[in-house]
């Protein structure tokens, strides 16, 4: 008989049945309605400026970080037990921080054809400070699917102007049993995950007290290969890139304990005498079941693809401290047939065959050699990508009151199928997998391909 591959039986619920399940966790006599405050004008949102003069400079943008995919707002949501008087704590460190992270402060500008730079002006970070009419426990401590609006938990300019968006927005909301959501905004130009987590790793030190955070950040965009760039309208320097199409695409939240991971993964190592990774196991599993689930016609070419931190194959930023793009998309085509039909360690091996042919690929692309642009994002249902952001640094980061309980990304797109890998709530074990995979008629089949596994 083959294993059983268990997953928190609670997430493929159907919406309405989570709205329902969710209401009774409200307590009785407490509020009904969860909601939260943002008060206008200074008293609840405003510019934070660096605490101290900074240079006045234009700065470069690297080819990837300049690229029409990246030129959009990303957003993400961490969510705290415990905290005192946190978003004053947290907006005098960003002032703070501001002084070493000062390009954060500037503003995007167009230097001719579409060659934008940083204006650093000093002119500041949005920061928003909002109250939650309840507990975190009223609203399931913001686990998926969310009981308060998105949208109330993010920093949004009231009146947006471009291009003299702040880069960089962050708000902290403050709930009645003293822990808080932080939730970022930030122009995907200037910081990939990995810079995110760098960032706000910082804000976090300053917070707990250092004069300076642990790792001196790195500008350094001339060490990305200069590529040549497609003109692009300047109406697209903020804007989402991936307009259409709209798959009508269903979230879904995986929690995966350890242990199943394991058993996956001793069974890849049992069959093939070589060692495997979580992310290895979980993409493979994640391409499978979806593939099998959707049934595609047998020869329709399937593509997984996976985004790779490229900063260990540039010798001069080994040190650390760079927080622009530095990323490089790979890409794994096979016809749904075999990936319905491959056993789990073949599919291992495809994906870990290309994560040992990124420094070779990458050479490839920085040198020009590539037909094949990377980022140029494959607008498809046959496509899914997944991205990595377990070890970008989210789980380290503490104010002054601990480590986060959970994070992740804030909202979600129905134009690409996409899926994000991240650690579990601070008490589990596993992996979480927060995701846009697959079309209502989809789910139910995705769901059982998900469940069990027969090796």
């Amino acid at each position: 008989m083959p294993p059983t591959f268990m997953i928190s039986k609670h997430i493929f619920c159907e919406k309405k049945k989570n709205k329902t399940k969710q209401k009774n966790m409200m307590k009785p006599g407490e509020i009904t309605t969860p909601s939260v405050t943002k008060p206008a004008g200074p008293a609840g949102e405003h510019l934070v400026r660096p605490s101290e003069p900074t240079p006045s400079h234009i700065l470069p943008l690297s080819s990837i970080d300049t690229h029409p995919s990246f030129r959009f707002y990303a957003d993400t949501l961490h969510v705290f037990m415990h905290g005192r008087e946190p978003a004053k704590v947290i907006r005098r460190a960003i002032s703070k921080a501001l002084v070493f992270y000062y390009p954060l402060a500037g503003r995007l500008v167009h230097s001719g054809d579409d060659d934008l730079r940083i204006a650093c002006t000093g002119d500041g970070v949005y920061f928003v400070e909002a109250q939650a009419k309840c507990k975190l426990e009223d609203v399931n401590f913001l686990q998926r699917p969310l009981m308060l609006p998105i949208d109330d938990l993010l920093p949004y300019l009231p009146h947006p102007q471009e291009p003299a968006l702040p880069l960089f927005m962050i708000q902290v909301t403050e709930f009645k049993c003293g822990g808080f959501a932080v939730g970022t905004r930030y122009n995907h130009m200037i910081t990939d995950g990995v810079g995110l987590g760098q960032i706000l790793q910082a804000v976090g030190e300053i917070a707990r007290g250092l004069t300076r955070p642990t790792i001196d950040p790195i500008w350094q965009r001339d060490c990305i290969p200069i590529l040549p760039k497609s003109p692009q309208p300047h109406s697209q320097v903020s804007s989402p890139p991936f307009t259409r199409p709209n798959f009508n695409l269903e979230d879904t939240i995986l929690d995966i304990p350890q242990d199943h991971i394991d058993l996956l993964i001793n069974q890849v190592t049992k069959e093939t005498g070589a060692k495997c990774t979580t992310f290895d196991v979980l993409a493979a599993k994640l391409w499978q079941s979806r593939t099998r689930a959707i049934n595609f016609d047998p020869q329709v070419p399937v593509i997984f693809s996976f985004t790779a931190n490229i900063r260990p194959l540039l010798h001069v930023l080994k040190q650390g401290g760079y927080y622009g793009n530095c990323v490089y998309v790979s890409y794994v085509t096979v016809s749904s047939e075999w990936v319905a039909r491959a056993r789990m360690s073949e599919l291992v091996r495809l994906i870990q065959d290309k994560k040992e042919n990124l420094r070779v690929e990458f050479m490839k692309w920085a040198k020009g050699e590539l037909e094949q642009n990377p980022f140029e994002v494959t607008r498809t249902y046959a496509m899914m990508h997944v991205t990595d952001w377990r070890n970008v640094g989210f789980s380290d980061v503490d104010f002054g009151w601990g480590p986060e309980m959970h994070s992740g990304v804030g909202t979600m797109i129905d134009s690409v199928v996409i899926g994000f890998l991240t650690r579990p709530p601070a008490s589990s074990r596993g992996a979480r997998v927060t995701a846009r995979f697959v079309r209502k008629e989809h789910l139910a089949a995705f769901h059982d391909e998900m469940m069990s596994f027969q090796f």
